[in-house]
């Protein structure tokens, strides 16, 4: 008998809008002032991919799924 809620309760997992918060927020921006927010969930690595552009820069983060943990960080120019 396996409930919703009470797997929810096991596996705490972070949902996409806490990952796009917390790339844009360690990026130093408001979710206003970025565009192109894209973010998918990969579960064969266990993250979201959170991609989205600033002021010429393209950002992409992967956020641990389990506990929303960055997991790794790029900036590039966006050309």
């Amino acid at each position: 008998q396996n409930t919703a809620s009470e797997s929810t309760k096991t596996e705490e997992k972070i949902d996409m809008e806490r990952a796009k918060k917390t790339a844009i927020s360690d990026a130093g921006f408001g979710e206003n002032e970025v565009t192109d927010l894209e973010c998918e969930l990969d579960n064969k690595d266990n993250k979201y991919e959170v991609s989205f552009k600033n002021g010429g820069k393209e950002y992409e983060y992967d956020i641990d799924v389990t506990n929303g943990n960055i997991l790794k960080k790029e900036v590039k120019n966006d050309d």
